[in-house]
């Protein structure tokens, strides 16, 4: 009889020590991106605010410098965040791609070794599988499994930053 086992692909890459530290290292090389681009926001909202609560006496010349200057800033602010999305994003797959490929390895020496037939991911929207045995999740032994074998400890607890720069 076949043996099915079923595992959050995506997720258990993610939830390894190496995945953990990779993410965080990616935050880190990020976080003065996102500063800048808070700092960015924080003008533009505050250019915002200035003219709304402009005298109605202000002249229609300085009310259109004011619209000049706000939207150069909103400009700056939609190009730089995007410009930093799209390299996080990036930095964020290509440190995904390297641990998925070792946990790929484990997880495949692991479906082995316990006489599994087939393993099915199960972690994306488009999983075909309606209902199945909880046993049959590998997920977290996969994951166990590579953290044993990669002696990678565990990331050291941070300070919460935001998971992505824009």
């Amino acid at each position: 009889p076949a043996q099915i086992a079923l595992i959050a692909f995506e997720q258990a890459v993610v939830a390894t020590n190496e995945g953990q530290r990779a993410v965080q290292t990616v935050q880190k090389k990020y976080l003065p991106q996102k500063e800048h681009i808070d700092s960015l926001s924080a003008d533009v909202s505050a250019l915002q605010k200035q003219l709304q609560e402009a005298p109605k006496t202000l002249s229609d010349e300085d009310r259109a410098d004011r619209l000049k200057t706000i939207d150069a800033k909103q400009k700056e602010l939609t190009r730089d965040a995007d410009d930093a999305q799209t390299s996080y994003n990036a930095d964020l797959q290509e440190a995904y791609g390297k641990v998925a490929t070792k946990v790929k390895t484990v997880m495949d020496k692991y479906v082995a070794q316990h006489g599994y037939t087939i393993a099915l991911d199960v972690g994306n929207q488009q999983s075909s599988v309606m209902w199945a045995l909880p046993t049959t999740d590998i997920t977290e032994a996969v994951v166990e499994a590579y953290n044993k074998e990669s002696g990678v400890p565990p990331p050291t607890p941070e300070a919460p930053t935001a998971s992505h720069p824009a």
